[in-house]
């Protein structure tokens, strides 16, 4: 239950698994992308919506994880392999 407050990047954090994030999981570099295979996370939230439109992120599965909260008991991401370019430096 108390895992619940935890946003993904945390519960990566937690699992010691290497998940990069330029800003510290502030929702303004959009480098902690992860891709939901299945499960159920909260509602996208309104900030970050607009910085995955601002670096083109258009499927619907890529949250980042930073802003993502767990809604069910069991989630399957896909951690991306890639780096991606911090959105502050635009």
């Amino acid at each position: 239950e108390g895992y619940y407050q935890l946003n993904l990047l945390a519960h990566a954090q937690l699992a010691e698994c290497s998940l990069h994030s330029r800003c510290g999981g502030q929702c303004e570099c959009g480098t902690c992308r992860v891709v939901v295979l299945s499960g159920q996370l909260c509602p996208i939230r309104k900030s970050e919506q607009e910085l995955l439109e601002k670096i083109g992120v258009t499927d619907g599965r890529i949250r980042l994880s930073c802003q993502a909260f767990p809604a069910s008991e069991e989630i399957l991401l896909e951690v991306p392999s890639q780096r991606f370019p911090d959105a502050r430096l635009r």
